[in-house]
């Protein structure tokens, strides 16, 4: 399995890099990926269609998982990535000029999960 980790370089640039999860922890019914993260919160967001957001960094380190629609992130060296249902993000560019999103012609649903 693969994530998207949207991250802040030495220059304050945000950038993408493609991380494998590592499924290491052997159970009855299969692999848990390891180590385990501590939740601070958990909660469903649901975006409008045609919806634009400015660069603004991350106020916290999140996983986003995204449950219906499709959503661009741009991340300010200027390279953009769709996300669609099933695909997780990793947001930690706490600092710099950030990410931007946008939606299209459909509403997003996902799971953002706040950690510490």
């Amino acid at each position: 399995m693969e994530i998207t980790r949207i991250y802040t370089d030495s220059d304050g640039q945000s950038n993408f890099e493609i991380c494998p999860i590592l499924m290491e922890e052997k159970s009855e019914i299969g692999f848990f990926s390891t180590p385990k993260t501590n939740v601070k919160s958990l909660r469903f967001q649901n975006v409008y269609p045609h919806q634009e957001w400015e660069f603004h960094s991350a106020d916290s380190k999140a996983y986003i998982t995204i449950l219906e629609g499709t959503l661009e992130l741009e991340v300010s060296n200027g390279k953009k990535k769709n996300f669609t249902v099933g695909d997780v993000i990793f947001l930690e560019d706490q600092s710099g000029q950030g990410h931007k999103l946008k939606t299209f012609e459909h509403a997003v649903c996902g799971m953002v999960v706040h950690f510490d």
